[in-house]
């Protein structure tokens, strides 16, 4: 806890330089060596703990202040130019849309003939190329690229790229010009993602359906891309989503795979122990590369690896000290982890899991041991649910309503669909007719699985959304879920109503009244794209080369807000006249063209759109507003020549393109 606290202090307040932090650190190790001589006393030496955690405190902050840019002075963001030629690793496979999205580790720059040193991290848009396409990790690229700072947030409530790229030391973003490939990644990597491709060769073979084959290349080999959004969108609203993500769950169903293997062998001989230990840890980082080497796999990786050696040694395994060891070592190996919501929704599901299940576990009781061990697993499932639903309101700001339905056959049928997965990959390379009755029991098990889901997805009110809590909101949760503990252990009601009334204070629900509305000019580049909305009605405007993904990806979150999911082609309590909005009393002008009233108007707000052919001098005499907006549809040229009308009229003005999106509630 003390190493957390400091790595936070340190990355929003960072003031000290990683010298003074070790400094600090040399110089107090040194002083609490000194004071080892003294002998305290036995009710006074908890003064030793409170030093210890400060070192931990100094040395959090230093780990954090070792990834901050600005105190290395080969890092990318001390360059000054906008195009760069360098030598670069690709950190994970591409991304494959328009164009290849790759990360790149930069490692030298070539600069006034010469070649210099360069670190930092960019995301990288390849033009889309078969040679691109096959770029994987480990792979080493001469580029010649355009870069730019990653975009800040600039549309309301919209997920936060910069912060989340910068949590991952990226603060650049560049396009590629040309590029060539100057070495491949090491075979062992190329090794594995070969196998991957021919194992999923064999899931295709066995499951014809897309729905079936889709979820099997999820679950067992973390092949996501084959996952239609109707089928995610059904997992996402009954609370399922975490199966579909390898994570803990999947490494420690592997895990007690093994081990059931490996317990056949009954000896005790510490050369067998040493194998067994080896042989483990090595399957389960294998699965890990083979998986994609995600970090919520990796991080279950590590938490295994001190697992194993706990079991099979056979000492007493205390998970919380598992679980502290697993997070104390990939925050050292990497402290921006603690902001990852991955990092923070496995720690704190194995947490639950440990926590709560024995709890729930014995709510129930059944004799006969194949329904136990089903009771069990389901038992997994809910617990981590629990302990984990909080974060999903605070980031994603809906709590789907049958997560404790589906968490009773999920996780079962998860444990079984691997199982059998990796039976049918292993029984493969033995005899094909075994294979195929295999290969018929993982396809009806994840068929199962997904008409259950499917089924739970069409029950009403499958999910409570928008639904904004505050930092403060989420403590509120986790205290009303430790007090709700208490309660059912001790009885103690006081600290449960204490901590309702804390929650309620502090959660910030957002349900506006129907009378309420919006207006929102987001930021679209080189598109128009607006909401309208009063009464809980909603209308939008948006150029008609602007896709409806792209739209609905802008809005989604202003809209969840506001409580309303969709757009409206017509709204009876949105009246217009003309390029006139009436939102109540509001009084909103859109110009897309010329614009020629019968009379001097008042607006609320006037905005300028699609380069209207208009003069601000002469729009003045026309119209009276108190709000001049231009909106992101404008060009570059066209805004400034506004600009400097308005300069001169000494007319205030927003331009969206620059400042970003425009929101006014009333």
């Amino acid at each position: 806890m003390f190493l957390i606290l400091g790595i936070l202090v340190s990355s929003y307040f960072p003031v000290i330089s990683p010298i003074e932090y070790l400094s600090t650190f040399v110089f107090l190790l040194g002083l609490l060596i000194s004071l080892q001589r003294i002998r305290l006393k036995y009710n006074e030496q908890y003064y030793y703990a409170i030093f210890i955690g400060v070192l931990f405190f100094i040395f959090g902050g230093f780990l954090s202040s070792l990834t901050q840019a600005k105190y290395n002075k080969h890092h990318l963001v001390h360059i000054q130019h906008q195009q760069i030629r360098a030598v670069a690793k690709v950190i994970e496979a591409p991304k494959l849309n328009t164009k290849a999205q790759v990360k790149l580790q930069m490692l030298s720059i070539e600069e006034n003939y010469a070649t210099q040193k360069l670190d930092g991290k960019i995301i990288a848009y390849f033009p889309l190329t078969e040679q691109s396409a096959k770029l994987n990790a480990g792979d080493i690229v001469q580029i010649n690229a355009r870069i730019n700072p990653t975009e800040k947030n600039k549309n309301p409530y919209s997920f936060n790229f910069q912060r989340f790229y910068a949590n991952q030391e990226i603060y650049h973003q560049g396009s590629i010009i040309d590029w060539h490939l100057v070495k491949q990644s090491h075979s062992w990597y190329r090794l594995l993602i070969n196998q991957r491709e021919k194992l999923l060769a064999i899931l295709a073979q066995h499951l014809p359906s897309d729905n079936e084959f889709a979820v099997g290349a999820t679950l067992c080999l973390g092949s996501k891309q084959f996952l239609s959004d109707k089928l995610k969108n059904e997992y996402a609203s009954t609370g399922a989503m975490h199966v579909l993500a390898v994570s803990g769950l999947h490494v420690g169903i592997v895990f007690s795979f093994i081990f059931m293997i490996l317990s056949t062998f009954k000896t005790r001989k510490t050369y067998w122990l040493i194998a067994k230990i080896l042989i483990t840890i090595f399957c389960l980082w294998m699965y890990a590369f083979l998986t994609g080497g995600t970090a919520s796999v990796l991080r279950a990786a590590v938490m295994f690896s001190f697992i194993t050696v706990a079991v099979y040694l056979r000492r007493t395994v205390n998970t919380y000290n598992t679980l502290s060891a697993a997070a104390f070592c990939l925050l050292v190996f990497n402290p921006n982890l603690l902001f990852d919501v991955g990092f923070q929704l496995s720690f704190t599901a194995v947490t639950g899991i440990v926590y709560f299940q024995p709890k729930i576990y014995s709510w129930l009781s059944f004799d006969w041991k194949p329904v136990d061990m089903l009771w069990q697993l389901s038992s997994v499932g809910i617990a981590a649910q629990i302990a984990t639903f909080p974060i999903g309101l605070y980031y994603f700001h809906h709590l789907p309503v049958y997560f404790i339905v589906t968490g009773i056959f999920v996780v079962p049928l998860a444990y079984l669909i691997l199982m059998t997965g990796i039976s049918l990959f292993i029984v493969n390379c033995l005899s094909s007719f075994l294979a195929t009755w295999v290969g018929y029991a993982l396809y009806f098990l994840i068929w199962t699985n997904n008409s259950l889901i499917h089924i739970v997805s069409e029950f009403p009110g499958d999910n409570i959304g928008n639904v904004f809590i505050t930092g403060i909101g989420l403590s509120a949760i986790y205290l009303v879920l430790y007090c709700m503990d208490r309660f059912m252990r001790r009885g103690q009601a006081i600290p449960l109503l204490l901590a309702c009334l804390m929650i309620v204070s502090s959660l910030v629900y957002v349900w506006h009244e129907e009378k309420e509305g919006f207006f929102c000019i987001y930021h679209s580049r080189g598109e128009q794209l607006i909401d309208l909305s009063y009464q809980g009605e909603l209308l939008t405007l948006k150029s008609e080369s602007l896709s409806t993904e792209k739209a609905n990806f802008a809005t989604s979150n202003v809209r969840q807000y506001h409580g309303i999911q969709s757009s409206l082609s017509e709204s009876n309590k949105i009246r217009s006249v003309k390029n006139i909005y009436l939102l109540g009393d509001q009084k909103i002008g859109i110009i897309n063209s010329s614009f020629s009233p019968n009379s001097k108007i008042h607006l609320d707000c006037l905005v300028l759109s699609n380069n209207a052919p208009v003069n601000i001098t002469d729009l003045q005499k026309k119209v009276q507003f108190d709000k001049l907006i231009f909106d992101s549809s404008n060009s570059k040229w066209t805004v400034s020549a506004w600009k400097e009308e308005c300069a001169s009229l000494s007319i205030e003005y927003y331009a969206v393109a620059e400042e970003g999106a425009y929101y006014e509630t009333f």
